[in-house]
C-alpha cells in the first residue's frame, strides 16, 4: 500500500511554527498551516518542538476549572448521577492505585500469567523492531533517526566476515555455519582457498554431519609468510 504524500510546509511556515508551536494549541496550529494533527505531531517531533511549561500549567489549569464546572452543574441538576459518577471514580481510582503502585525492585512480571507476560514480551519486541526499521529508513535517504534506539547495524569486522562467508557459499558452494565454522559435504567444489581463510581470518572447515576432529591445519610452503587478505566483494 502506499502512503499518501504529506504537504511540505514552506520556510516562512516553518519558521511560523518553531515560533508559535511552543505557546499555541495544535488545533490551532494545524487549522492555520492547513495540515493533519498527525502531521503536525510528525514536524513537531522531527523538529524537536516541544510545549513551554507555562502553556503546559495553563492548559491543565483550564481542564481543571472545565471538568470542576461540570461537576458542579451535575450536582445541582442531577444529585443521584452525581453521587454514581463520585462512587465509580473512587472505585477506579482505587483499582488503579492497587494494580500500578510497585514496591522497590518488583515490576510487572510476578502479577501476570506466563502467557500474558510472553505477549507483552512478545508485542515490546515487535514495537522496538519496527522502530529500529523506520530509523534504518530515515538514515538510508539521509534524516536523522527519530530515537536513540541502536539501530543494530554489525560492525565492519562482522559485515567483513560475513562477506567472506557469503563469497564461499557462492563462488565454492560452502555451507555457513555459527561464528567461523564453514561446513562442507559432496555438492561442494572444495578450493585450496581454505588454507588463507584459516591463517588470516581464523575460518574453521569442517565436513557436514561429522563429529568434529581437533586437527591442526599446515599452510603449502609456498604460502607461507604471505601477507594481506582476499578481495572478496
Amino acid at each position: 500500500m502506499f502512503e499518501k504524500r504529506r504537504r511540505e510546509l514552506t520556510e516562512k511556515e516553518t519558521a511560523w511554527l518553531k515560533e508559535h508551536y511552543k505557546h499555541t494549541k495544535n488545533g490551532d496550529i494545524a487549522e492555520r498551516l492547513g495540515i493533519s494533527g498527525t502531521h503536525l505531531a510528525v514536524l513537531a517531533r522531527t523538529l524537536g518542538l516541544k510545549k513551554s511549561r507555562q502553556f503546559m500549567e495553563r492548559m491543565q489549569a483550564n481542564a481543571k476549572e472545565r471538568a470542576d464546572e461540570w461537576r458542579r452543574r451535575l450536582k445541582e441538576e442531577d444529585p443521584e448521577a452525581y453521587e454514581e459518577f463520585t462512587a465509580k471514580a473512587r472505585a477506579n481510582l482505587d483499582a488503579h492505585r492497587h494494580e500500578t503502585v510497585f514496591r522497590k525492585g518488583e515490576g510487572p512480571k510476578p502479577r501476570m500469567t506466563e502467557a500474558a507476560w510472553a505477549e507483552r514480551s512478545r508485542k515490546c519486541r515487535e514495537a522496538l523492531a519496527a522502530l529500529r526499521r523506520r530509523d534504518r529508513a530515515r538514515t538510508a535517504i539521509g534524516l536523522k533517526p527519530l530515537t536513540r534506539l541502536s539501530l543494530g547495524y554489525p560492525s565492519k569486522e562482522r559485515f567483513a566476515l560475513y562477506q567472506r562467508k557469503w563469497h564461499l557459499r557462492k563462488a565454492y558452494g560452502y555451507i555457513p555455519g555459527e561464528g567461523l565454522t564453514v561446513y562442507y559435504d559432496e555438492g561442494t567444489r572444495r578450493s585450496s582457498m581454505e588454507h588463507l581463510y584459516v591463517a588470516r581470518y581464523g575460518f574453521r572447515f569442517e565436513p557436514l554431519g561429522v563429529e568434529k576432529v581437533n586437527k591442526e591445519v599446515k599452510l603449502p610452503p609456498s604460502w607461507e609468510g604471505k601477507q594481506g587478505g582476499l578481495n572478496t566483494m
